[in-house]
């Protein structure tokens, strides 16, 4: 199977359209979001409505995600300023409620199978299931320390790949 596998489109309508442009001249059968599909960006909604009328996407949970499904954190976690608060809030506001129910169906971990007994992982970050959330962010991880992250098999199935794409880092960093 022929897989398409991208993250963190942030609301980023033409990057998204992109994505899907390539994927289906590649003859993906599948695309995977690895969550944060919107947040940052611009265009929430216009994201979401062209994301959902893809039949063969599928989509993972990110941050941006949760909140947009489950609602800010209560209490505002202090790496959230006000300003982002502002902005989460209009990112939501700009979807409204018509994505939330079947955002928050979305895995945090989806395990597939691929041919030749290969399986692969996605999630947006190292997940801790024991709180639901993510594992605590690390800037510059090792080798070890990814290890140690995705060492947790989170759905019974060891698998040989794991796709996490997200680092989080600026030009700055």
């Amino acid at each position: 199977m022929k897989i398409g596998i991208f993250q963190d489109i942030h609301a980023n309508l033409p990057a998204l359209k992109k994505g899907i442009e390539v994927f289906r001249e590649k003859q993906c059968e599948k695309i995977f979001h690895v969550g944060d599909l919107i947040g940052i960006g611009p265009h929430p909604k216009e994201v979401f409505d062209l994301a959902y009328s893809i039949p063969e996407m599928e989509f993972i949970m990110g941050n941006h995600d949760h909140w947009y499904g489950f609602g800010l954190p209560s209490p505002i976690p202090g790496y959230m300023n006000n300003e982002e608060v502002a902005h989460h809030k209009w990112t939501h506001n700009q979807i409204g409620g018509k994505y939330r129910e079947s955002v928050k169906q979305w895995q945090f971990v989806r395990d597939i199978q691929l041919e030749h007994g290969t399986s692969i992982t996605f999630q947006h970050y190292g997940y801790d299931a024991k709180v639901n959330w993510f594992k605590n962010h690390i800037k510059f991880p090792t080798a070890e320390d990814l290890d140690e992250m995705f060492k947790e098999c989170n759905s019974g199935i060891c698998n040989t790949i794991y796709c996490f794409l997200n680092t989080n880092l600026s030009e700055n960093n």
